[in-house]
C-alpha cells in the first residue's frame, strides 16, 4: 500500500527541485471518432505549456486522453504524473510517467473515482476536454473545493474546459454547475473554448506563470 502522507510530500518537493512551479491536470476524453480532434488540442496545449514551469498530471492510463497528455508532455520534456486506483495499476503508462500516485480504497475494493480526492489537492489547473462520467467526479471534487478556497481567499483550482460542437460532454455543462457567481472566477469567461491554444494561455494567465 502507498503510503500517500509520506510520498505525496516527497515527490512534491522533487518537483520543487526541478522548478516546477505548478501542476496542471489533462482530464477528459471523446469517443472513438472525435480522438483526432482531442490528440490536435493536447498538442496545441502542450505546445504552449511547454514554454512554462509546470508539470502535467493525467489518470495515467494507456488509452485516451490519459495517453495523448502523458506521451506528448514526456517528448517534449515536461514531467509527467499518473494518479490512479489501485485497480488502474495493470493500466498504468509506466515508461511515460516521472511520478505515480496509487491511491488505496477508503473503503471496501478499488474503484475508478477512489482516485479524485488526491487528484482535487494536487492540481492547481485543469483542462478539461470533453469528458464522462470520470471527469465529471473530478470536475465537481475541485469545485466543491473551490467553494471553500474563494470563501476563505485561497486560489482556487482554474478549469479550462474544451468543448467540441460534435458531442455533449462535462465540457459543456460545466458553466451550468456554477450558479453561485463567485465561482465564475474558476473558468474562462468565454463559454466556448474549442482551441488548445486559448484554453492552456488561460492557465497561464491565471497561475501568473513565467
Amino acid at each position: 500500500m502507498t503510503n500517500i502522507q509520506e510520498y505525496i510530500p516527497e515527490f512534491l518537493g522533487n518537483l520543487e527541485r526541478q522548478g516546477i512551479k505548478k501542476i496542471i491536470a489533462f482530464s477528459g476524453g471523446a469517443d472513438d471518432n472525435l480522438e483526432s480532434k482531442v490528440l490536435g488540442v493536447v498538442e496545441q496545449s502542450m505546445d504552449v505549456l511547454s514554454k512554462y514551469p509546470v508539470a502535467i498530471l493525467t489518470g495515467g492510463t494507456k488509452w485516451g486522453l490519459p495517453k495523448y497528455a502523458s506521451r506528448i508532455a514526456k517528448n517534449k520534456s515536461i514531467p509527467t504524473i499518473g494518479v490512479y486506483p489501485n485497480r488502474g495499476k495493470k493500466y498504468a503508462l509506466a515508461e511515460e510517467l516521472d511520478f505515480t500516485v496509487e491511491v488505496d480504497p477508503r473503503y471496501g475494493s478499488s474503484e475508478w473515482g477512489d482516485e479524485s480526492e488526491i487528484f482535487a489537492k494536487l492540481v492547481n489547473g485543469i483542462e478539461v476536454i470533453g469528458g464522462g462520467f470520470g471527469t465529471l467526479i473530478e470536475f465537481a471534487h475541485v469545485m466543491k473545493s473551490n467553494e471553500a478556497k474563494i470563501k476563505s481567499g485561497v486560489s482556487p483550482v482554474y478549469i479550462a474546459p474544451v468543448r467540441f460542437a460534435e458531442m455533449s460532454s462535462v465540457a459543456d455543462v460545466a458553466y451550468n454547475f456554477c450558479r453561485k457567481p463567485e465561482l465564475s472566477i474558476c473558468l474562462p469567461e468565454k463559454e466556448i473554448v474549442s482551441d488548445g491554444i486559448e484554453a492552456a494561455n488561460f492557465l497561464v494567465d491565471k497561475l501568473s506563470l513565467k
